[in-house]
């Protein structure tokens, strides 16, 4: 918190503006530059002159060490663990390949079959009460691989919903739990060679005068832990026609109906896509931010938009109403999806493969051809 505050203060005489809507990103409107500061790594965002001219300045306060830059085609920065790549007018991200050789080693399956989907779309049906917990040697190794994938999962919405499954199960894992990680890091063995891509679609030279809009997929599945009865809420966040955030995220109550599930993912995708829209606005990168929340659920989007509850609705807590005057003050528009057309739906379940490949583009993964580590099937 000292730390935070020094580089906040001295940044400040630099006529930087530390945000709100994110405490860590600084922005200076005139020389059009961000930093991202975690703890004491910086990442600079702006012009290369910009730059170099902040540069001088910084190092006079503090002692800096330049560790690369993205300026062509081609170049590679490693930062806070990751890959970041430059591909043209687009940004490659990936996890060190090192670091799932250890996920590999300590489970012993770095000669293991590989696997095409994350986990099973269907799971056999057993009684809770039935499931054999694992020994205390297992639960360890448990723990620390599911953290070790929950570090790398913003780096794979493919198996995002797995590792959210697993991750629930850490407290008490079973031979089943077991089971579904060692699925998971079979079908990783085999995917190493996917990687996100973030590459705007819409380029325009100055964003300060445009109005963009967040399209933000959402969807739901309905009472899908057989333990608890939750659901789990889907969404995924596109900005300029690229994907650059998501959730899997089980529900905090028990929905009573599928339209319920998926009024609750609704608000879930809304409440990601204001802060996305804050950020926005208070770093001054556009003019003006709607949002619109998709979603394959007429029911759902019915209830998002009237105002007030109904007979069918009248349990619901006001707290999850309250797209409802978004929707009024025209900064939230609800749209309908097809089912099919739905990416949102990786998120929230088991899918089949056929289901997986049809939307690995549109949350963002792409095949790397040259990528050593390539399946060879």
């Amino acid at each position: 918190r000292e730390w935070q505050d020094h580089f906040a203060d001295e940044l400040e005489k630099m006529e930087f503006n530390r945000l709100k809507s994110d405490g860590n990103v600084y922005v200076h409107k005139h020389l059009h530059i961000i930093i991202l500061a975690y703890v004491d790594d910086l990442m600079i965002f702006g012009e290369l002159s910009h730059i170099k001219q902040l540069d001088d300045r910084m190092q006079k306060t503090f002692l800096i060490k330049r560790t690369g830059d993205l300026n062509d085609d081609g170049s590679e920065i490693k930062f806070l663990g990751r890959r970041i790549q430059r591909k043209d007018q687009g940004i490659l991200m990936y996890e060190d390949p090192e670091y799932y050789d250890e996920i590999f080693n300590e489970l012993n399956m770095t000669h293991c079959k590989e696997s095409p989907t994350p986990a099973a779309a269907t799971t056999p049906i057993t009684d809770i009460n039935e499931e054999e917990l694992v020994d205390a040697e297992q639960h360890s190794l448990y723990r620390r691989i599911v953290g070790k994938l929950q570090w790398q999962r913003l780096l794979r919405p493919d198996a995002a919903f797995t590792i959210k499954e697993l991750a629930r199960d850490l407290n008490a894992p079973t031979t089943q739990s077991f089971k579904r990680l060692k699925h998971l890091v079979r079908y990783l063995k085999g995917t190493l060679h996917y990687k996100l891509l973030l590459q705007p679609k819409l380029v325009m030279e100055s964003m300060k005068d445009y109005d963009v809009t967040l399209v933000i997929p959402t969807d739901a599945n309905w009472a899908g832990c057989p333990k608890s009865r939750k659901s789990t809420s889907g969404m995924l966040l596109e900005y300029l026609g690229t994907p650059i955030h998501f959730i899997s995220r089980t529900q905090s109550v028990i929905a009573q109906s599928s339209a319920e599930s998926e009024l609750y993912a609704i608000g879930s995708g809304v409440a990601e896509g204001l802060h996305v829209r804050s950020f926005l606005l208070e770093a001054g990168l556009v003019r003006n931010v709607t949002l619109e929340v998709q979603t394959d659920s007429s029911s759902a989007k019915s209830i998002a938009k009237q105002y007030g509850t109904s007979r069918k609705t009248r349990h619901i807590q006001l707290r999850y109403l309250f797209m409802q005057d978004l929707v009024r003050t025209d900064v939230l528009k609800i749209t309908k999806i097809d089912g099919t057309q739905n990416p949102a739906d990786v998120f929230t379940k088991f899918v089949k493969l056929d289901v997986l490949r049809r939307h690995l583009q549109r949350i963002g993964l792409v095949i790397d051809d040259h990528d050593e580590h390539r399946q060879l099937t």
